[in-house]
């Protein structure tokens, strides 16, 4: 965020010590998360829109040099952190995993740039920061399902991260972005150019999200599209005189009180209007749930249910329910023929989605535990009808 508002202040201010700043912010961004790239290219979309848009020889001669100068110094900077290890290499030489970069596997070379006009490119960048890109590229394109609204989507879906966005960002947020959208036409140029170049930088970012079913059911890949959105935002109201400012502070008020009510669970928050939507589970699951106080309260009802047996558990792998007071079966895997107590986690439910099913269909929930936890009981199977009766 701070590395997108340096940017931009040096878009309209000119001031470099604000170029420095966005250029160590855009490296970091870039060796911690490969989503960095985009971010770059966002921002280098949004200098041309403002290249063009602003005219003035001086300024355009500013903007592009700003632009080439801080792109060199990030992939000088990714380079050292490297230490130049494989930079350079020929772009047809590198063997790819993902399809969109190997092209045709019949081929042999896993490379569809190999033997091309491409093939001597050299590719300024270290040859493990390629190979990551690429494996987190082939990781996307396999269409992995997402849990949204209490239905498991199989392939994922286009609209997941902007659903899943509204859903989590607070409803005053929320309200600001309605009031920049209305506001915004009628703004200054100045300003309303300022919006448009955030929107513009947060584009390749919205647009990859899009194309990308693999990264459905992870909303940690949008967030850095937030700090554009903030930054787009803080224009409009301050540009928007007194009633803006008071709306904005109605909003603040707003969130606070939300996020307040969201205690202790900050990473199982949804805003008001998705509890609506989705009143009776949480509208996503996965990433997006915090499960760590839920089992200690899972703890409290089953000391106060009077240890309810046989009791299991469909959690997410690697933790033991055993560690917080509960029997070894919970640990074990569910037995196929159902009859007992079942715990639920919303977090681990695309992983069961079969299991979780029959589950359902067969018992009833008695109780609901925290942010993402739901107890279901389904009564013991029915003996055959000539149980019982000796054979003669």
């Amino acid at each position: 965020m701070a590395a997108s508002y340096a940017y931009w202040r040096w878009l309209l201010c000119g001031e470099w010590p604000d170029l420095v700043r966005a250029g160590l912010g855009i490296t970091l961004a870039c060796l911690t998360k490969f989503s960095g790239p985009l971010i770059l290219l966002g921002w280098l979309i949004g200098t041309a829109l403002l290249a063009v848009a602003h005219g003035g020889r001086h300024q355009r001669k500013r903007l592009v040099f700003g632009a080439v100068a801080l792109s060199a110094a990030t992939v000088l900077l990714i380079n050292s952190f490297y230490e130049f290890q494989g930079s350079g290499r020929p772009l047809g030489e590198y063997r790819f995993l993902s399809t969109l970069l190997a092209g045709d596997s019949h081929s042999g070379a896993r490379n569809r740039f190999h033997g091309g006009w491409f093939h001597w490119l050299p590719v300024p960048l270290p040859e493990a920061y390629v190979l990551g890109i690429d494996r987190q590229i082939s990781e996307f394109e396999h269409h992995r399902g997402a849990y949204l609204f209490g239905k498991y989507l199989t392939g994922g879906r286009w609209y997941w991260h902007p659903v899943a966005l509204a859903v989590k960002e607070p409803t005053g947020t929320l309200l600001l972005g309605g009031l920049a959208v209305i506001l915004v036409w009628r703004l200054r140029a100045g300003p309303r150019l300022a919006v448009v170049t955030a929107g513009c930088a947060a584009l390749p970012l919205a647009v990859a999200l899009v194309v990308t079913l693999g990264a459905n059911g992870h909303l940690r890949y949008a967030l850095p599209v937030l700090p554009l959105f903030y930054v787009a935002v803080a224009v409009v109201a301050a540009s928007g005189g007194r009633w803006a400012n008071l709306w904005v502070g109605c909003c603040l008020v707003l969130n606070a009180a939300e996020l307040g009510n969201a205690w202790p669970h900050p990473e199982s928050f949804f805003n008001t209007a998705s509890r609506l939507l989705a009143p009776k589970w949480p509208p996503l699951g996965g990433d997006s749930l915090d499960p760590g106080m839920d089992y200690w309260y899972l703890h409290d009802w089953y000391e106060r249910e009077g240890r309810p047996e046989p009791i299991y558990a469909l959690c997410k792998g690697g933790i033991s329910l055993t560690r917080f007071g509960l029997p070894s079966s919970a640990d074990e895997p569910v037995p196929l023929t159902l009859g007992g107590w079942y715990v639920i986690s919303a977090r681990a439910e695309p992983d069961f989605p079969t299991l979780a099913a029959r589950i359902r269909a067969a018992g009833r929930c008695v109780d609901r535990i925290g942010a993402c936890l739901e107890v279901w009981r389904v009564p013991p199977p029915k003996p055959p009808p000539d149980a019982g009766i000796p054979l003669r």
